[in-house]
């Protein structure tokens, strides 16, 4: 099979979903990153044609590590909340939605001279835009994977995106999707209700090879955390959709109540106004900000934690959950309906009004104090995963519809013809 991924290949979702591909010998592939990107990929060939403003983030990384020399406080605060964060934010949202058009035509050519039998764009803004006017008039299916919040927040929000994603579900020939309830949106953004769609993780599953329960006591010794101290995590990050000062405001409530324990925070260091609301808050004794941790490192601090929190009010299936699920930490989320889709309140992991510190507070502070409960859960959700999300057995089910789209739309060119 030839196929053609449309990608941000700095991305582990993508790169985990592409390895299934790489490794069966009977595929022929191309890497389109739509990020600056390595020339090849396990030895698949890669062309990097940076998209909607992405260069920007690689000129601000170049900066940093060629001209200062080491990390700059000050542009790093400014990309994360400053004035080059909304700059950014109005290019990407509003501009860059114009020019994909046009940006499309150098893909076009990349595409028609290796002529795959399919193509798949991860994600919607703006590689599935991208594929969409890139495929224009060609007879070329294209699958598009919705990410996060592709429809949720971005194509909901910014009418620009909006018709762009319009245009690109009305078009495509099938649809790959984390979550049943992002099927039934893509049908009100335009998406035929008779269009062949699938709903696996998005990174394509859990490898269990990777994400299982490790106790090895390898947080407590690296941060020197007393042993007696329960440990939170929060992967998230800084995102617009994630509730990052009410997450913070809420572990003053926890410590209250429970004083031994240690929140460990990734995605945090550096960003001025997250340390000003832990310096006013009185909580950096309790709190550790983790530097950018390696995918296949996070087994070990989903392992340890006791709990995994995710205060975010918009999100598809997060695969931090799942990796969550996988590794035996307890899961605390936001009330989304997507997540509801493997997270049952009370049942196996706790959903929580991330708008609300006492929520989240109280979330946390239930968990912690009912052991028993954590236990049961942890084991309910090695079996959901095991079930649901297994690499192999969802690579697998991919693989059969890449096949499917391809006889489809074959059948219908013969109709056509």
């Amino acid at each position: 099979m030839k196929i053609c991924f449309v990608c941000d290949l700095r991305s582990p979702l993508s790169k985990n979903l592409i390895d299934y591909f790489a490794s069966q010998n009977n595929n022929e592939i191309l890497i389109i990153s739509t990020f600056t990107a390595e020339k090849t990929y396990k030895s698949i060939p890669v062309k990097s044609v940076p998209i909607a403003f992405t260069w920007l983030q690689t000129i601000i990384g170049i900066v940093k590590r060629k001209i200062l020399k080491k990390d700059s406080t000050f542009i790093h605060n400014e990309f994360h909340g400053g004035k080059i964060s909304k700059l950014y934010s109005v290019l990407r949202c509003y501009i860059a939605p114009q020019i994909i058009p046009i940006e499309s035509l150098l893909i076009r050519r990349l595409i028609k001279k290796f002529n795959p039998e399919i193509v798949h764009a991860m994600r919607i803004p703006f590689e599935g835009i991208l594929t969409y006017w890139a495929l224009k008039g060609l007879n070329i299916p294209y699958i598009l994977s919705i990410w996060g919040n592709d429809l949720t927040l971005f194509a909901s929000k910014y009418s620009s995106i909006g018709k762009q994603t319009v245009l690109a579900l009305k078009n495509c020939a099938g649809l790959h999707t984390d979550c049943q309830r992002d099927i039934s949106l893509a049908q009100k953004f335009g998406y035929s209700e008779y269009g062949q769609s699938i709903v696996i993780p998005g990174n394509g599953g859990i490898r269990s090879e990777h994400f299982f329960p490790k106790r090895m006591n390898f947080l407590h010794t690296k941060y020197k955390i007393p042993e007696e101290n329960f440990i939170i995590l929060n992967p998230r990050g800084w995102r617009k959709y994630i509730k990052v000062e009410e997450f913070l405001t809420s572990i003053p409530l926890v410590l209250n109540d429970i004083k031994n324990c240690t929140f460990i925070c990734i995605g945090y260091e550096g960003i001025s106004f997250i340390e000003e609301i832990v310096n006013r808050l009185g909580i950096k004794e309790n709190i550790i900000f983790a530097k950018h941790i390696e995918w296949l490192e996070m087994p070990l601090y989903y392992s340890e934690a006791d709990i995994t929190i995710s205060p975010s009010i918009f999100d598809g299936t997060p695969n931090s959950l799942l990796e969550t699920m996988a590794c035996g930490s307890f899961p605390i989320s936001g009330i989304i309906d997507s997540v509801q889709e493997w997270i049952i309140n009370k049942e196996n992991g706790l959903l929580i009004d991330a708008n609300d510190p006492r929520s989240i507070a109280d979330g946390i502070v239930y968990a912690l104090k009912n052991k028993e409960f954590r236990i049961k859960a942890i084991e309910k959700n090695y079996t959901i995963v095991k079930e649901r999300a297994d690499y192999a057995t969802m690579m697998r089910k991919l693989d059969a519809f890449y096949y499917k789209v391809i006889k489809t739309n074959l059948k219908t060119q013969i109709r056509k013809s």
